[in-house]
């Protein structure tokens, strides 16, 4: 959902590939369109007409046009009579499919967390919070925070916990393989999920994730679809080893 994970310290840098890959500021913006939306007060519909409506003035960019009817040989009014509708229907149903992901995954935390148990997460995710405090309505549970340094974004998720009325404790980085043998369960969330089945997620997760399996405890990786990637981690063509 996402959700969740803007301006974080993550595990991997990127590469600079703008020579070999040129920006696409139209799709950055289309990207950024469902995070206005879905903090709005309106309804869904107010939102998905506004969407429609800023998608169509988008693609009658006489830039995106131009470069359109020149890559296709074609004229661009016949090719935008052809596509327009298309796109944006495609990109108004993944805009309503990012914004139930977070439902679908919080319908699910009865089903993975039980009563008197212990769960260790870390970073700040609103995906997390949501799927503790809606478990935190069916079970009486325990959270253990890593504070997550160096930006210590583990503190602001143990308040936006607590303010749920979920029973946190916060504790340092260095204290997570001790506090291990305690924990029934590991949670968090994802920036992205590579090909491969790698994360890329907050700094600290890969330390965090090889004390659960060296102490045989379960971890969830709570993300949608919509995370997915078709990239690899470490492919000299995306990521710095």
């Amino acid at each position: 959902s996402d959700d969740d994970d803007d301006d974080m310290n993550t595990t991997h840098t990127n590469t600079n590939t703008s020579n070999k890959y040129p920006k696409q500021p139209h799709v950055l913006q289309i990207t950024n369109l469902n995070r206005s939306f879905s903090s709005g007060n309106g309804t869904s519909s107010t939102n998905s007409n506004n969407l429609t409506a800023t998608l169509a003035n988008l693609l009658d960019n006489p830039n995106m046009t131009s470069k359109m009817s020149s890559s296709s040989g074609g004229d661009k009014d016949e090719i935008l009579d052809h596509i327009k509708p298309l796109i944006i229907e495609e990109i108004c149903e993944l805009a309503e499919e990012i914004k139930a992901v977070s439902h679908s995954i919080c319908d699910q935390a009865e089903d993975y967390i039980y009563a008197k148990e212990v769960i260790m997460t870390f970073g700040v995710s609103k995906t997390v919070v949501a799927f503790l405090a809606a478990a935190a309505q069916f079970r009486n549970f325990e959270v253990i925070v890593a504070q997550s340094g160096p930006g210590y974004e583990g503190n602001t998720q143990a308040k936006l916990l607590a303010e749920k009325g979920i029973n946190c404790t916060v504790i340092p980085d260095s204290a997570v393989f001790a506090m291990m043998t305690h924990v029934n369960k590991v949670i968090i969330g994802t920036h992205a999920v590579l090909a491969n089945g790698g994360l890329i997620a907050f700094t600290g997760a890969h330390n965090i994730l090889l004390a659960a399996k060296y102490h045989a405890v379960p971890c969830v990786v709570l993300t949608g679809l919509h995370k997915l990637s078709p990239l690899y981690a470490f492919d000299e063509d995306t990521f710095n080893k």
